[in-house]
């Protein structure tokens, strides 16, 4: 259902408003489009209102008779914001507008715009476990983040493990139901795991809604990532199958499991004690799936390690080092994909604790009020990389927007995890 008005032009210029100059509607009967050719100055038109639904996703589309470019503008009452003629977007606020602009000395011609809601979509997130807590022997969870990513409130989900190497508690046997979720809205599922009978037991988690279905895949390692094999006191230290990464405070430890170098157990060692775990290195999340970027070292430096890896989606590289400027971790990453995938997004070092967590702005806080840690990461990348806070599930997401995967376009970024140096993010509770 498209929401514009007037979309292909049909009645002329209806429900659309134009600049003074350089717009012209061009009719025959083989086309009609409207020609945006700036001269001087650029070339722009203007949507009447279309109501939304702020939270709900929506799908945006510009066919142009001649190609040339465009750029669109989403306008509300209180803010004006960018992006692109083939995207989808969130809508924020009711109504808004939608903009097409050419630049001066550029022309194109646009014949059909197009605004959709997505409809009724689910998606899975942020799979983990919590083995890596635990005593052996003990149970455990594997938990999923479902998110209404759509435009619609979805009910009567459901979704199931499959699990051939984990034993699971009875009542987690069947169906798993999701509760009724409304745009943006999420729900944490999780599955009571008795016994694993593998060092690295692979599962799968299928979620059914409507007549779609959605499977997510995961692997549980039998590994509790621990603290230095030594007593150091330097940045960098390491043998052969382990490193450990400080700065200031803070300290990044892994060992090689059967993924190579999987969890890693992030210290606060100003007061010695455990904040939670780096679940993986990072993460490439697709339609077809999602792939770990495992990785094994490749060389241990008084600067830091580099680490790489490799499988059939793509080729990366890793390095992490002490940040000492900023009194923090720093973690790179190059990912070269070997085969085009269109939409796609990227997770950097995925952090979970089983401490109270809470957001803050421009950071995260681990731990109980008055001896908590206020950490915040610091970016540097090409695309949009945004920390995103899962307090009620003890996770934190470094993700990317979606974005698309092409053999030979390496994807650069860095980020640096460090303390916030104001002391306080935000206001904290008493």
């Amino acid at each position: 259902m498209n929401l514009i008005p007037n979309p292909d032009f049909e009645r002329g210029m209806g429900s659309w408003e134009a600049t003074p100059g350089g717009v012209t509607l061009v009719q025959t009967q083989a086309k009609r489009f409207v020609m945006l050719a700036g001269e001087r100055r650029a070339a722009a038109i203007c949507s009447d209102p279309v109501d939304v639904v702020p939270g709900a996703a929506y799908r945006l589309s510009v066919e142009r008779a001649v190609p040339g470019d465009v750029q669109v503008l989403l306008l509300s009452r209180e803010e004006t914001r960018t992006t692109t003629p083939d995207s989808e977007f969130v809508a924020w606020g009711t109504p808004i507008r939608v903009q097409l602009t050419t630049p001066a000395g550029k022309r194109a011609a646009v014949s059909r715009v197009c605004l959709e809601p997505v409809g009724p979509r689910l998606e899975m997130s942020s799979v983990r476990d919590t083995l890596a807590f635990i005593d052996p022997g003990e149970e455990y969870e594997i938990l999923v983040e479902v998110e209404n990513t759509g435009s619609e409130a979805v009910s009567g989900a459901a979704a199931t493990l499959i699990a051939p190497y984990h034993d699971l508690a009875e009542e987690h046997r069947d169906l798993v139901r999701v509760p009724s979720l409304a745009p943006r809205e999420a729900a944490t599922l999780a599955w009571l795991i008795s016994k694993q009978h593998r060092a690295s037991a692979p599962f799968e988690i299928r979620l059914e809604y409507g007549l779609k279905t959605q499977t997510l895949a995961g692997t549980t390692l039998r590994h509790r990532p621990r603290s230095p094999e030594r007593k150091t006191l330097k940045s960098v230290d390491g043998g052969w199958q382990w490193f450990t990464i400080a700065s200031r405070g803070l300290r990044l430890t892994a060992h090689e499991t059967d993924f190579d170098y999987g969890p890693m157990l992030l210290t606060d060692d100003k007061a010695r004690r455990d904040l939670g775990i780096i679940q993986r290195i990072g993460r490439v999340v697709h339609q077809e799936g999602a792939s770990d970027l495992w990785s094994r070292k490749r060389r241990l430096t008084a600067a830091g390690i580099q680490l790489a890896g490799h499988n059939d989606l793509a080729e990366w590289e890793v390095e992490i080092r002490p940040e000492h400027r900023l009194k923090g971790i720093l973690i790179g990453l190059l990912v070269t994909p070997k085969r085009r995938i269109a939409d796609a997004y990227l997770e950097l070092a995925p952090f979970q604790t089983l401490q109270p967590l809470r957001e803050r702005t421009g950071g995260f806080v681990v731990g109980p009020p008055g001896s908590a840690a206020h950490l915040v990461w610091s970016t540097n990348a090409r695309f949009d990389l945004r920390t995103r806070v899962l307090s009620r599930a003890g996770v934190v997401v470094l993700a990317s927007g979606r974005l698309p995967l092409l053999p030979g376009r390496t994807l650069r970024a860095e980020a640096v995890l460090h303390r916030f140096e104001g002391g306080i993010i935000g206001a904290e509770p008493a």
